[in-house]
């Protein structure tokens, strides 16, 4: 009865030993795939960082085109309204110079 006792223990103590290595692995494997969930989750909190950043600058860029479009606009209608000027002194200045063609010629 002892000799079974002690092939019983014997036995216990291998099942329990087999059960601390995979216990001992496990820890090891669930180590590994934590850092490398930490390290994936860091490498999408950059990526969506560098994304923020990106669309912060796009949004910068386009309200100075904006600005520069606006200028621009503003610039055009002052030539515009310079031609137009420019036009009508020209009209006038063709007239006076058509009048004093008519005033020679009597």
């Amino acid at each position: 009865e002892q000799k079974a006792g002690e092939e019983e223990g014997k036995r216990l103590r291998g099942i329990v030993s087999r059960l601390e290595r995979q216990l001992a692995e496990q820890t090891a494997a669930a180590a590994v795939v934590r850092q490398q969930a930490e390290r994936a989750v860091s490498e999408a909190l950059l990526k969506a960082d560098h994304a923020v950043e990106a669309e912060l600058r796009l949004a910068e860029e386009a309200d100075a085109m904006r600005r520069e479009q606006q200028v621009l606009a503003e610039e055009l209608e002052g030539l515009k309204a310079s031609l137009a000027e420019a036009r009508e002194q020209a009209e006038r200045e063709k007239e006076r110079v058509a009048a004093m063609a008519r005033e020679r010629e009597r």
